[in-house]
């Protein structure tokens, strides 16, 4: 059997930190994604480099984020969901 190294802990982000990360992941969103591409990938997902300002779309979370790989040590990536705010569960009537 292989021996693996583990992958480094990550730690957890603090509220400023979060705070930081979401308001440069929307300042990116608003100036750099256009009305065109939010069009197209309406429903789907934007990846962020919030240091370089780059960013990759997907259908899912998972793919939005490997559209960003390789990402450089240190960066942070902010993903969201283009135009779809959130989701309501219906139950069914009966």
């Amino acid at each position: 059997m292989e021996n693996k190294e583990a992958p480094p802990a990550i730690r957890p982000l603090t509220p400023e930190e979060r705070d930081r990360i979401v308001s440069e992941g929307e300042r990116i969103f608003r100036e750099k994604v256009s009305d065109e591409e939010k069009r197209q990938h309406h429903g789907g997902y934007v990846a962020i480099d919030i240091l370089e300002g780059r960013y990759a779309f997907g259908p899912t979370f998972d793919e939005a984020d490997e559209g960003l790989a390789p990402l450089p040590e240190g960066h942070l990536v902010y993903i969201k969901r283009i135009g779809l705010a959130f989701r309501i569960h219906r139950t069914p009537r009966i």
